[in-house]
């Protein structure tokens, strides 16, 4: 190596070293201050500065990605969801990716049950580089869900698994973090899958494709949560009596619960029991499921123009009847009037009928009379002349119709 490139090299170590003991906030002197013996200052910088580069990624990666959607012509609320779905879903495969190789390289078992973790040695110095960016970027995550989302539950979620991992690497248990971080990947991979999926436009071939990934990711949530990291996790900590143990399993036990409220299969049981028998929600099974609800102006104006139309519907059937006697007394009227009218009907034309036989016999016998198809008459001029149709004829004569 040249004479150029090692002092280059050594001014890139200065220049690290000297970044990473440069303290942002107060925190660090503080843990060194109380925790000195289980801290390392130079790491919690690192830390504190790898926290803060998070941010700034992601925020470069939400505005490329945002003016990329836009020009495809992308509604505000799907770039919105694609955003959140390709940032994890870049994450947790490459985080899974590199736990699988991180345990073959250390020679490290991927499933062991007899104790709780390999060793209290303290790990390597790249092992726990990466170690250190799982942990910041699940802390990231929770303010960033918190702050920007408004979501609590999820930021209890990622804060309770931010405190597993730093209690694990302070009692050395940092070898089951990388096994537990697989199989939260492994999760969160279909999830973030399904949800890309379902945010194509949907026709009957993409309709089953998004009901297979969507009972296949409840399927993988299911086993690793019920089975896996209970059987693989919790039944090692319960085995020991230590108060480090203690500790640990009430974390992941308070995890699993805040993960379990969040997750998929529960807002799918929710809409399943609730909202499809009320109609509370008004969506499909997936978009309640995997989605949060909108709230951009579009679907606000959409939502309040529904809202509207149903309280005109409400205020139309509040003018109706209530009563069902009243509604039958208003048929029995009806079908009264219009049985009378019949009657009536029915009488006039006989009289007519009379009459008419009656003027043809008149009329036989010599007597110059027309048919008459009206009973009214009325005097006319001194002489008696009948109405047809409402019209009167001069000198007693009448024209039939």
């Amino acid at each position: 190596m040249s004479l150029p490139s090692i002092t280059n090299l050594t001014l890139m170590q200065s220049f690290f070293g000297f970044f990473l003991k440069t303290e942002v906030t107060f925190i660090p002197g503080l843990l060194d201050k109380y925790i000195g013996n289980y801290y390392n200052n130079t790491l919690c910088n690192g830390a504190t500065w790898m926290f803060l580069g998070w941010f700034l990624l992601h925020a470069i990666f939400d505005s490329v990605l945002n003016g990329l959607l836009r020009k495809m012509k992308c509604q505000k609320y799907v770039r919105t969801r694609l955003q959140k779905s390709l940032w994890y879903l870049g994450f947790y495969a490459t985080a899974c990716i590199y736990c699988l190789a991180t345990l073959f390289r250390n020679q490290l078992q991927i499933i062991k049950m007899k104790e709780p973790f390999d060793s209290t040695n303290l790990p390597s110095g790249h092992l726990i580089l990466g170690f250190i960016m799982m942990l910041t970027f699940y802390l990231h995550s929770a303010f960033w869900e918190g702050v920007k989302y408004e979501d609590a539950t999820l930021f209890l979620s990622y804060l309770s698994l931010f405190l597993f991992l730093c209690f694990s690497y302070f009692f050395r248990f940092v070898e089951g973090s990388f096994r537990l971080n697989i199989v939260i990947c492994v999760t969160h991979i279909m999830l973030e899958l399904t949800r890309c999926t379902a945010l194509l436009e949907r026709s009957k071939s993409r309709a089953r494709v998004i009901g297979g990934n969507f009972a296949l990711s409840i399927l993988v949530f299911v086993v690793n949560y019920a089975i896996v990291i209970p059987v693989l996790f919790g039944y090692p900590l319960i085995k020991g009596n230590s108060t480090s143990v203690a500790i640990l399993l009430s974390v992941l036990l308070l995890w699993l619960l805040f993960e379990t409220y969040s997750s998929v299969c529960f807002k799918a049981l929710c809409h399943w029991m609730n909202h499809t028998a009320s109609e509370q929600c008004g969506k499909d099974i997936f978009e309640c499921s995997l989605f949060p609800p909108r709230s951009d102006a579009t679907y606000t104006f959409l939502r309040l123009q529904k809202e509207m139309k149903e309280r005109q519907e409400k205020g139309m059937a509040a003018k109706r009847p209530k009563n069902r006697n009243m509604v039958f007394q208003t048929l029995k009227c009806m079908v009264a009037m219009k049985r009378k009218i019949k009657e009536r009907r029915k009488s006039i034309d006989e009289t007519k009928q009379s009459l008419n036989e009656e003027n043809r016999e008149k009329d036989e016998n010599g007597i110059m009379f027309e048919t008459y198809d009206d009973v009214d008459s009325q005097i006319v001029d001194g002489k008696i002349a009948f109405n047809i149709n409402g019209k009167s004829s001069e000198n007693g004569k009448s024209k039939q119709e």
